[in-house]
């Protein structure tokens, strides 16, 4: 049900609101009721169809992320962005749609194909972008700039998500992408070769997912065969492996297996 109403949007809108409506209508005219009530009640209920329309297609999209974060499975929720951005034509919508596609084709390994996609949104662009959307832009930037072994750019994102973050007025949210901020610290430090700092934030921080578990694990185990303690990395690498599931992480670690 949550797929059809979302794929069909105008259609429940207009199965929801215009019925109802038209016999209201009918009612308050026959009652000789103002018709600014009439009026009102109308916009009342096109506006509580399309908060339900996008609830369904919210509920779908929260399904698929939690299968990567839980899971470890980046597909579901590549399927899910790729069909919502077929039919949903709302900017701020669509903006959060395509991060979360990048975010998914990060986690099976397209780092080129992310960065194009993530560089085509312009977020900058649009002045309806929500802050929280930003932080959120740039530290995926930030990520994928690592990813490709560009340090400089990486630190300029950084940077820049950290700051965005700080000038949140909202706690709950400022707590809530805390951990993804800091985990793109923790790996510039390792490419600084400050390792014992890149340890610190990672010691620090909190693991509220196993996607986050498998990528705390893959860089302990990048930094210990750095330092030469080759048997700690091999516990985190395993660890990556019988974890991270469909995540690119799992390739990675069993590459870095062999090489030890």
């Amino acid at each position: 049900m949550y797929r059809w109403c979302a794929k069909h949007g105008r259609l429940v809108m207009f199965l929801w609101a215009v019925p109802i409506s038209l016999i209201f209508w009918a009612v308050f005219l026959y009652l000789e009721l103002p018709i600014w009530i009439v009026v009102l009640f109308t916009l009342f209920m096109i506006f509580t169809a399309w908060g339900f329309v996008n609830s369904c297609a919210r509920q779908l999209l929260l399904r698929a992320e939690k299968a990567l974060r839980e899971q470890c499975d980046p597909y579901p929720l590549l399927k899910e962005t790729e069909d919502q951005l077929l039919y949903n034509r709302s900017q701020t919508y669509r903006q959060i749609l395509t991060i979360d596609y990048c975010c998914a084709l990060r986690n099976m390994g397209e780092y080129k194909k992310v960065l194009e996609q993530l560089e085509s949104i312009n977020i900058d662009k649009h002045a309806g972008t929500l802050p929280i959307t930003k932080v959120i832009y740039y530290n995926n930037l930030a990520d994928i700039y690592l990813c490709l072994n560009e340090l400089e750019k990486a630190e300029l994102w950084h940077n820049k998500s950290k700051q965005l973050q700080n000038d949140l007025t909202n706690k709950k949210q400022k707590e809530m992408f805390s951990s993804l901020i800091q985990h793109n610290a923790a790996e510039i430090s390792y490419c600084n070769k400050d390792y014992d700092k890149s340890i610190e934030i990672l010691n620090n921080v909190a693991e509220t997912n196993m996607r986050d578990a498998v990528y705390k694990a893959l860089l302990y185990a990048r930094i210990y065969i750095t330092q030469g303690k080759f048997d700690e990395a091999k516990l985190k690498l395993q660890f990556v492996v019988g974890n991270g599931n469909k995540l690119i992480d799992v390739q990675i670690a069993k590459d870095l297996l062999l090489e030890i």
